[in-house]
């Protein structure tokens, strides 16, 4: 679990980086990373409106993801029942932030092109 846990750590701290990018304002238009959705690449005046909406639930997730792997590297215990369910309570809040940041995302992409 302790190599599960870096690579949990590692891939949340660049969720953060990219969360904070979002919310700046710094992530440009792209094919790889950032809030890609049909209304949010409507325009750049859209993308950059939801991807600003989007950030902080990014940096959310980021920090979620941190903090699970810290544990998974502070918990070394292959197998355990409260780590198992550790992990459920990890996806259900994951879920749950994405699902809040889906319809957060959409409302900015949409007032944005909207008020154009």
């Amino acid at each position: 679990m302790t190599v599960i846990g870096f690579i949990l750590a590692a891939a949340g701290a660049l969720l953060i980086g990219m969360g904070l990018a979002m919310r700046a304002k710094r992530l440009k238009p792209n094919s790889f990373a950032g809030y890609r959705t049909k209304s949010s690449m409507a325009s750049d005046t859209a993308w950059y409106a939801a991807n600003a909406a989007v950030g902080p639930f990014v940096v959310l997730l980021g920090l979620l993801q941190v903090a699970v792997g810290v544990f998974f590297v502070v918990w070394d215990a292959d197998g355990d029942t409260s780590l198992n369910a550790g992990v459920g309570i990890f996806v259900a809040a994951c879920v749950v932030i994405l699902g809040l940041s889906l319809i957060v995302g959409e409302k900015a992409a949409r007032d944005t092109d909207n008020r154009s």
